[in-house]
Parts: C-alpha cells; sequence; structure tokens
C-alpha cells in the first residue's frame, strides 16, 4: 500500500471540510468550533440535527455539501479500506510465495542479521549466484528485502522456529552478524543443536569473546575491524601483493578469477597423481594448494601428489580456463 495513495484519496475530503467550515462561519456567523462541528456531521450523515437554526441560504448550502461531500466522503473511505486490504493480501501471498521458494532451498546460506555488514555479505553473494536467506528483526527491513525478492524472514535468529523457517536443516552456513556478541552465541548454539553438520561463521568485535563463541559451536570467527586493519597494513606495507590477492578474488578484472573446486568421488582424475591427470598442461590453470577431505592442506603440489576424493583445489586462473578445469574434473 503506498502512503501516496492514501495521501491523494484523503485531500480533496480535507479540502471540502475546510470549505464546509468556512462557509458555516460567514453564511450563518457561527464559530469555527460549531461550523466544523456542522460538517463533520452533516458528511458522517449521523443526524444529530442543526447546531443552530438554518438560514435559506444555509439549507441550500447544506444540501450542496451533502450531494457532494457525502460521495466523496464514501468514495474515499472505501477506496481507503480497499488499499489497506488489498495490501495486506499481497504481503500474505508474497509471503506464502517465498516460504515455499525457502522450503525448496538446499545448501544455501543463511545470513542473520541485514546490517552493514550483512548487506555487503549479500551482495557478493548474490553476485557469485549464492541462494541466501536473511533472518531480521526489523519490520521494514525485511518487508525492503521482500519488495525486492530477496528471501527474508522477520523474527529473532535465536528463536528456533524462526531458524527452522530460514531453511536451517538443509543449510550448508550460517552466517551469525548480530552487532552483540551474546546474541551470536546464542544464536550458534540453537544452530549447531538443530543442524550439528553446519558450518557456523560468526562476528565478533572483543577478541575475549572468541572463546565463547568456539565453545558454542562456531567454526570460523570474523573480526570486521582486524581484518580491515590487517587490509590497510598490507595495502601500505605490500601494495602489489594487496592488487595481485584482490584481484584474484574479483569476479571481474582481467578475467583473473581464484576459486575453490570440489573433487567429487566419481571425478575420473580420483587416485590420479597432478601429473597423470593432466590438470596443468590442459588447461593452464595454477593450482596453488590441494585441501583434503581431512583438512590437510598441501601449498604448491607437486606433480606426484594424489588427487583424493572429496579433495578440493584452489585453482587459479580465466574464465575459460576454470571452465576447461571444470570439464576435465
Amino acid at each position: 500500500m503506498k502512503q501516496d495513495s492514501i495521501a491523494y484519496l484523503l485531500f480533496p475530503l480535507v479540502v471540502i471540510v475546510i470549505l464546509g467550515a468556512f462557509g458555516f462561519h460567514y453564511i450563518e456567523r457561527w464559530s469555527f468550533i460549531d461550523s466544523f462541528y456542522m460538517t463533520i456531521t452533516t458528511l458522517t450523515t449521523v443526524g444529530f440535527g442543526e447546531v443552530h437554526p438554518l438560514s435559506n441560504i444555509g439549507k441550500i448550502f447544506t444540501i450542496a455539501l451533502i450531494l457532494l461531500g457525502v460521495g466523496v466522503a464514501t468514495y474515499s473511505f472505501s477506496r481507503i479500506v480497499g488499499l489497506i486490504v488489498e495490501g495486506d493480501i499481497f504481503r500474505t501471498r508474497r509471503k506464502i510465495k517465498m516460504d515455499k521458494q525457502i522450503a525448496k532451498l538446499e545448501n544455501h546460506i543463511i545470513i542473520c542479521g541485514f546490517g552493514r555488514l550483512g548487506r555487503i555479505v549479500h551482495r557478493d553473494l548474490s553476485l557469485k549466484h549464492q541462494k541466501t536467506v536473511i533472518i531480521d528483526n526489523s519490520e521494514k527491513v525485511t518487508e525492503d528485502l521482500e519488495a525486492n525478492q530477496i528471501l527474508a524472514i522477520r523474527g529473532s535468529a535465536d528463536d528456533e522456529e524462526v531458524l527452522k523457517s530460514a531453511g536451517i536443516l538443509k543449510a550448508k552456513v550460517l552466517l551469525t552478524l548480530l552487532p552483540s556478541d551474546a546474541e551470536n552465541v546464542y544464536v550458534a548454539l540453537c544452530s549447531r543443536d538443530l543442524n550439528p553438520q553446519i558450518k557456523i561463521v560468526a562476528r565478533t568485535e572483543n577478541e575475549a569473546s572468541e572463546s565463547r563463541l568456539k565453545r558454542a559451536g562456531v567454526d570460523e570467527i570474523i573480526s570486521p575491524y582486524s581484518l580491515s586493519g590487517n587490509k590497510i597494513v598490507e595495502r601500505i606495507m605490500k601494495p602489489s601483493v594487496s592488487n595481485y590477492l584482490e584481484l584474484a578474488g574479483k569476479k571481474s578484472g582481467h578475467g583473473l578469477v581464484i576459486e575453490e573446486i570440489f573433487v567429487s568421488p566419481d571425478s575420473k582424475i580420483v587416485g590420479q597423481t597432478l601429473e597423470q591427470s593432466g590438470i596443468r598442461s590442459r588447461t593452464g590453470a595454477i593450482i596453488a594448494a590441494i585441501i583434503s577431505s581431512r583438512g590437510e592442506m598441501s601449498f604448491n603440489p607437486r606433480g606426484n601428489d594424489v588427487i583424493e576424493s572429496s579433495s578440493t583445489m584452489i585453482v587459479l586462473g580465466h574464465g575459460d580456463v576454470l571452465q576447461k578445469f571444470s570439464e576435465v574434473l
């Protein structure tokens, strides 16, 4: 429902009330309060009778006010009610549709809190075409998100029913980016209890809270100020390295991309060495590291390193290179 639509409907009604009050005041010489009261009782047709006896001119003015004003008032109020009902129905339908979309999601990311950090994270995840669901307590925030076709749920992220509505049982990552460390701890506890396999990433502004977040089941802890400080230092002390990493981390920028690619168990290169697989020679990709299914990382792997099932490769190259790499896998 748009506010300007209601204002547009109320404007002629306000004009008629003002004209009616001034009309009775100048025709009948009544006080403004009596004139305003007479106008309202006339337009609402409550039938209380005249405040004072009317002159003939006053009676003619009252007839004109009834014919014009009652029609306008009836139309305006009926349209306003219609807009309210229509808006409620539209929001209800949109909410039902959104709930159905969320119920179908798998391996999505839940973002708890849509502040400045949450907005940046959601924007970057959207650029990577990653499905997300946002949980926020603000009605205005969630309404704006829903209006822009962004999956969102209004509620507290430490409420189990809200987390279930966001699809936590099928999500792969939960980001709790709330401003309070205590809130993030409680969200982590609830999330870990509902889904022991989910990866939980939490924000903190206080290093002393990191141990509590770890005990609550958080896998990774983000300190925005520490990250920003480290990036500033890298930019000052190692500008070329910083530019290179920033370029590699972007989806665009001379086509250079750094990605992590999962090696599925049914891939034909499982069990082969890097040299036998021919990945480097056939694709031209730079394999920076291989992370085993156990979490062990091998930097700059050698040609005789064996490619294991369910491992992850950190690959650097242009877009077409990564496409060839995926085809080889």
